[in-house]
């Protein structure tokens, strides 16, 4: 109860036993991933959800052991109704990758606020369906001007949907981060910053509560423009005369993320 203390009234030799049991060669691996494909309106697609179960069928993560595999991710957008639940379109994306990683058996599925763009303190500093919807319209007029039939999104085909979202998504990261207004910027660390807060109590968790020699996976689903700010801000390199580096341009990593892609964060407590 609140204002009270909590006591605990197991022997004292029981507590021992318990306290070796938590947090001994305990590994965390995050999967922070780019939720699916979606349409203009913001709902996750079959052929995004086909996507992420492709991702989900080759990935390294298939072929390791885990005890369990907890999906988890933001809870903004519209939703949908997917093994009984209503699931976000990050959610979703997670729980897609979840429940083929571990074929079904031993996953779980929740959201989480700290993940969602609508509970930034900060607002964006530009209109972000405006500016993904031109990027759409962009790859529509001067990439299928030739194919006979085509008025816009609806009538593309499902591989040519995927690439117009994936250039759109890029598209629209581009131009957050080359923003470089005060608003812009506070919300930029606001964004790493959740990220470091999600890692960070992980970490405590395989330190402190979690059972011993238990390997956990926790596939992440986010939106765009959220884990290329934690990389940019925040990541750690070296470079070639081993001088360390923090944070750089999204090149420095290889690119932005298409939908349904992720990297894996790991932290391992001995």
């Amino acid at each position: 109860m609140i204002g009270e203390k909590n006591y605990n009234t197991r022997p004292s030799n029981e507590l021992g036993v318990i306290e070796k049991e938590k947090g001994k060669n305990v590994e965390i691996v995050l999967h922070i991933m780019r939720h699916g494909d979606r349409d203009l309106d913001g709902n996750l697609r079959d052929y995004g959800r086909e996507r992420t179960e492709k991702y989900a069928g080759f990935s390294h993560l298939k072929e390791e052991e885990f005890d369990i595999v907890k999906a988890i991710g933001s809870n903004a957008g519209p939703t949908a109704e997917v093994d009984g639940e209503k699931m976000q379109r990050s959610l979703e994306t997670a729980h897609i990758f979840a429940k083929n990683i571990s074929d079904n058996k031993n996953y779980k599925t929740r959201s989480r606020g700290l993940l969602s763009y609508e509970g930034l303190r900060s607002s964006l500093p530009y209109d972000h369906k405006k500016v993904y919807d031109s990027y759409i319209d962009e790859y529509v007029k001067n990439t299928l001007l030739i194919d006979e039939g085509i008025n816009g999104f609806k009538d593309l085909s499902k591989e040519k949907k995927e690439a117009a979202a994936s250039f759109a998504d890029n598209k629209t990261v581009a131009h957050f981060m080359a923003m470089d207004t005060p608003q812009a910027k506070q919300l930029k660390r606001e964004i790493a910053g959740s990220f470091a807060v999600l890692i960070e109590r992980f970490a405590k968790m395989a330190r402190e509560k979690l059972q011993s020699n238990q390997k956990i996976l926790y596939p992440v689903g986010s939106h765009t423009g959220m884990m290329e700010l934690l990389l940019s801000e925040a990541m750690v390199r070296t470079d070639d005369d081993g001088k360390k580096i923090v944070g750089g341009a999204l090149d420095d990593f290889g690119g932005s993320f298409s939908p349904s892609e992720g990297f894996r964060c790991a932290d391992k407590n001995k």
